[in-house]
């Protein structure tokens, strides 16, 4: 099933928009595929749904191949589930989809992600802020949603990985800045400064 044939409300598919957007640069920031975070956000959209490698593919219009490798990747940091298509062989043949698997979101793909962001360590005080406010940004779109949109699977979905990221941000924020004054104070006392 094609995720951009269901029939969502107009917040969901702009929130799906900047979601998206912001998961891809995230992902471009941290050395990795920006397609990766695309993907990301279309499963996040796209809760307790399986989606085809080609549907995918057809969707964010790049090559099934190149759907492939990025979804191995997301499969490997458990972001997604891969699950065997049931059906007969005629079955198959007789489609035009020659999809053998399906993928879904992770239950844990919230915990997975925030395990790929901390594990960059390079990111400073600074950017950390920065992607928190953009993450509120986004949220702040969803409060501003109407009710059907936030009471949506996709709507629930979406603001419950928000919440997730958000929270951790804000801790990550506030552990980092207390590192770096720790980390300012003892240089200060050893007399490195």
């Amino acid at each position: 099933m094609n995720p951009d044939t269901l029939k969502k409300p107009e917040e969901i598919i702009k929130l799906q928009e900047k979601s998206s957007n912001f998961f891809e640069d995230l992902m471009h920031e941290n050395r990795e595929n920006p397609l990766l975070g695309r993907l990301y956000a279309l499963f996040i959209f796209s809760p307790h749904q399986y989606l085809k490698q080609g549907d995918l593919a057809e969707t964010l219009n790049v090559s099934v191949s190149t759907i492939s490798r990025n979804l191995k990747k997301l499969e490997e940091w458990d972001i997604i589930n891969r699950r065997l298509i049931r059906k007969s062989s005629t079955d198959l043949k007789q489609e035009k989809s020659k999809d053998k698997w399906e993928y879904s979101e992770s239950t844990n793909s919230s915990v997975s992600f925030i395990k790929i962001l901390r594990n960059n360590h390079e990111e400073t005080a600074e950017t950390i802020m920065e992607r928190r406010q953009a993450l509120e940004r986004i949220r702040e779109q969803w409060h501003e949603s109407s009710e059907e949109a936030k009471e949506s699977v996709e709507g629930k979905n979406i603001f419950q990985v928000l919440d997730t990221l958000i929270n951790y941000m804000s801790i990550l924020e506030e552990e980092y800045i207390e590192f770096l004054d720790r980390l300012e104070n003892r240089f200060k006392e050893s007399h490195v400064i």
